[in-house]
């Protein structure tokens, strides 16, 4: 016979609430203002961060997961090239310091003439660890926008969910 948590469970084994409640994934957050929206004219980097609420009943759960939506705006005016947006998800157990548990360009343009404006969604997993579940744990995201020589980059957050796998 299966205990609880212990899965897979077959015919005559106790399905427990707690099991029963965590299929159905819960929602932590769903955040639509602009706190981490960032835009670049010119040489340089501008950079903005988030953090989302932080969390302390982690509903035995064992993952996090985080969904950002956004749109990115770019001009590329002159001859050179590397403009681009960069979205990283940081977490931490409350009380500690931030980890990186995804960081990665999600757009770059490299050409002349280039103006466009796209959505799309990046998604982050991260697993809770033994002192997450027990003290909780805070997501801290952030965009960071570069750009070169007379190019413009903006990234805006559409929509960023934070939830439970």
């Amino acid at each position: 016979m299966a205990a609880e948590k212990e899965f897979p469970k077959s015919d005559g084994d106790v399905l427990f609430a707690s099991e029963v409640n965590h299929f159905n994934n819960k929602l932590i957050e769903i955040y639509t203002a602009s706190a981490f929206d960032s835009s670049q004219a010119g040489n340089g980097t501008t950079s903005n961060n988030h953090e989302l609420t932080a969390v302390t009943d982690t509903f035995d759960s064992d993952n996090i997961k985080v969904s950002i939506t956004g749109s990115s705006i770019r001009s590329v005016a002159g001859g050179s090239s590397g403009s681009g947006v960069t979205l990283t998800v940081e977490i931490k157990e409350i009380g500690g310091s931030y980890g990186t548990v995804l960081s990665t360009q999600v757009d770059e343009i490299n050409g002349v003439g280039l103006l466009s404006e796209k959505a799309y969604t990046f998604v982050a997993v991260a697993t809770l660890t033994a002192g997450m579940k027990s003290n909780g744990f805070q997501i801290r995201v952030t965009s960071a926008t570069n750009s070169s020589a007379s190019n413009t980059h903006s990234f805006s957050n559409i929509q960023t969910v934070e939830e439970f796998i």
